[in-house]
């Protein structure tokens, strides 16, 4: 009953009001006469405080606030808003209270005992029209104002509003010309803005990083990020749209944390169609051109613009916040530091994934395939297939997100893809490659559809090794010695396996194992090719046939060969010299395409540079020993006989001088022996005319060869493989070993 009295009292007052009136809401009346400059304002509502303001926002409000009750004195508030919280009073801004009290005050009812119903407040006060305070609005008759209206029962505290709600009104002279318009409720605009912006930059944005960082072995990541990512580009952009256009003229009336939050905000929404841009291009770039230096800077702009984007959206959220409901901040920043948590543990698994097989196990009960399948996999069914370590992976739905394009991909399908991570060399020919993470290889194990076993009759073993595996073998260092200069010949034994004396199968000429190491604390790794002849004994055999050739270390039998070059800053060459004898290096293996023979028949060529002529050494020789034994090689072992009857190998060697050459001696006294129809020797140092040497590579090609092979230095191999493509030479005839 005392509230439908209030609500009667104040009806009455608005049908009897002279000035133009406006009945905000049931506890709340509004009026107003312009006379002269001034403007008279006449309020009545319910005890306890109201207010209007001259904005759609408390962003950059002119307020004039009410306050009286029967415990407090009537007060008169000129108060400007910069924020969403208690606005301050004009003269704590530097301005001045431009109210003038004009009549009437509190009004208390009877018999009433709470502060809800002890009266109303009926008070006439005046303003200037124009002030000239810049904390002001101006109030001209017959202009139309968005206004935003609030008022409080319970206390006279000013704190929230038991009722806000926003209108547009006309301040006519007259009341027939008076309009009224709703608007929409500007605090649940400003809640909308501010949590829409949050979502998507707290959730959604962060998603899109993720999954760009940590799941680019999967096919969909892109989509993903695209969508994650390109929602929050939209939603910043429409946001601060709207943002703009409620508060564009409060600009310079901005206290200072305002002026940041939204000047950082528009900051963002530029950067944010940057950035946007940038990965455009970006996926241009990779997908498109083979321009791998726009590719690079493109995405280092793009990684440097997303990260610090981030976080500083999330530092302009949180005074976003602190302006409008400072309450928020506490369950605003706990989603923050879920997110970061998230984040930790996916960075965890990115660095040390290679180390806890329960994550970087690629996958479960992955078929068998051999690299001769592979092969015809890709040549007859032209599928994209290539092999890292003992795996054969497809790279269709992943080739698009390598980060130096897909072209170099695309250009290495049939290739072991091991060298490359390693950084043993590099597709483009550059002389310092790049050497991936651990992660990288986690990556290319999870995009393996097949798992290609160990070669057998490669390693011998004993029962005492039936429980030890090939994944993580410990050799012996037992020998080393120079070759020639810079070139050490390493010789390792291992008390659970021997290498065979003889090759068995053609399939294994020319594989490696992968040799792991420490330099300065950090784990590297690097392939190095084994042979199952010996230098010596090869030499030996050639001097009984009266060859001249070099003189080198005698090896055991069983025993496995690697040849290394000695470099001032390789990593991996200088920890294989640094080995003395007794030392235990771990291998993995033998691993590879190898030379990729299944019989011997057709013609073939071969490019080795330096330690690259170690692949071609076992074919070689085989050639050699079916000249001097007139048998098969493989006889001892194998019912299959491969005499060198329908094959020719035209091998081109480049060393950097003679004193760092070895084992061409012997390629040359093997080709004297059968004949140039059978094996043809092309030796090049650098003293010879570089000019001569893509005449000499094109001069060997002709309609029937079949393959050819290029082992070498990352230039060697990339102008060779240039070389051999202008000559004409089909791109998928060329394997880079």
């Amino acid at each position: 009953m005392k509230q439908l009295w209030l609500a009667f009292f104040l009806l009455v007052a608005f049908v009897n009001s002279k000035p133009v009136s406006v009945m905000l809401s049931k506890y709340m009346n509004m009026s107003w006469e312009f006379i002269d400059d001034e403007v008279y304002m006449n309020f009545q509502c319910a005890a306890g405080w109201c207010g209007i303001g001259f904005a759609r926002t408390m962003f950059g409000c002119d307020y004039i606030i009410i306050r009286a009750d029967n415990q407090n004195p009537l007060e008169l508030w000129d108060q400007y808003s910069g924020t969403h919280l208690t606005p301050p009073n004009d003269e704590d801004l530097g301005g001045k209270n431009d109210l003038v009290y004009v009549s009437g005050g509190f009004i208390p009812t009877t018999n009433n005992t709470s502060v809800r119903s002890s009266g109303i407040i009926d008070v006439t006060f005046k303003r200037k029209q124009n002030t000239g305070d810049k904390f002001d609005a101006v109030l001209y008759p017959g202009i139309t104002y968005e206004t935003n209206f609030a008022y409080r029962f319970e206390d006279s505290e000013y704190v929230q509003p038991d009722y806000f709600e926003c209108t547009k009104l006309t301040f006519s002279v007259a009341q027939d010309g008076f309009k009224q318009s709703p608007l929409s409720h500007t605090t649940h605009n400003m809640e909308h803005h501010g949590f829409t912006v949050s979502f998507f930059w707290v959730v959604s944005l962060p998603l899109a990083v993720l999954v760009a960082r940590y799941c680019k072995q999967y096919w969909w990541w892109y989509y993903v990020h695209l969508i994650l990512a390109g929602s929050t580009v939209f939603a910043t952009l429409i946001a601060s749209a709207e943002a703009f256009k409620f508060h564009e003229q409060a600009f310079t009336t901005y206290d200072k944390i305002n002026r940041f939050h939204s000047r950082l905000g528009f900051s963002l929404a530029s950067l944010v169609v940057v950035q946007g841009l940038t990965g455009v291009l970006l996926r241009f770039f990779q997908n498109y051109t083979k321009n791998f230096g726009m590719t690079r800077q493109a995405r280092r702009v793009h990684r440097v613009v997303g990260y610090s984007m981030l976080m500083v959206g999330l530092i302009n959220c949180h005074y976003g916040w602190e302006l409008y409901d400072d309450m928020i901040l506490f369950p605003y920043w706990a989603m923050i530091s879920v997110i970061v948590f998230g984040y930790l543990m996916f960075e965890f698994r990115y660095q040390f994934s290679h180390y806890f097989k329960i994550f970087a196990q690629p996958k479960w009960n992955l078929p068998v395939m051999t690299h001769q399948e592979a092969i015809k996999l890709i040549k007859e069914d032209k599928q994209e297939l290539m092999f890292i370590d003992e795996f054969v992976i497809d790279i269709k739905k992943f080739k698009s997100s390598h980060p130096a394009g897909s072209y170099l991909l695309t250009a290495s399908i049939g290739q072991d893809a091991g060298k490359f991570i390693a950084g043993c060399t590099s597709f483009d020919g550059w002389m310092m490659p790049y050497k991936h993470s651990r992660h990288a290889l986690t990556i290319a194990r999870s995009l393996a559809i097949a798992e290609i076993p160990y070669p057998q009759n490669f390693l011998l073993t004993s029962k005492s090794s039936q429980n030890e595996s090939q994944e993580y073998m410990k050799w012996t260092v037992t020998q080393k010695e120079l070759v020639s200069q810079g070139m050490y010949l390493l010789e390792l034994s291992s008390d659970y396996y021997k290498m065979n004396t003889v090759c068995q199968s053609l399939s294994n000429i020319g594989k490696h194992f992968r040799v792991t190491g420490l330099h300065k604390g950090e784990e590297i790794f690097k392939y190095y090719s084994a042979i199952f002849c010996s230098f010596s004994d090869w030499a030996q055999e050639a001097n009984e046939k009266g060859f001249t050739t070099k003189s080198y270390p005698k090896t055991k039998p069983g025993s496995i060969q690697f040849v290394i070059k000695l470099y001032e800053k390789g990593k991996m060459s200088q920890f294989m010299y640094s080995q003395n004898i007794g030392s235990q290096i771990i291998l993995k293996g033998p691993l590879g395409t190898g030379l990729c023979l299944s019989q011997l028949k057709g013609h073939y060529l071969a490019f080795a540079g330096g330690t690259g002529i170690i692949p071609f050494l076992d074919l070689v020789y085989y050639i050699w020993k079916d000249a001097i034994t007139n048998q098969d090689y493989f006889a001892p072992a194998s019912s299959n006989t491969q005499r060198v009857n329908h094959f020719s190998l035209k091998i081109y060697i480049a060393f950097k001088n003679e004193e760092v050459a070895f084992a061409h001696d012997l390629f040359k006294a093997t080709s004297e022996l059968v004949g140039e129809k059978v094996l043809k020797v092309f030796y090049k140092t650098s003293s010879t005319e570089k000019s001569q040497a893509p005449v000499i590579i094109k001069s060997l090609i002709d309609d029937e060869i079949d393959l050819a092979w290029i082992c070498g230095p990352s230039g060697f191999d990339r102008f060779v493989h240039d070389t051999l493509v202008e000559g004409g030479l089909d791109n998928h005839k060329i394997m880079i070993l």
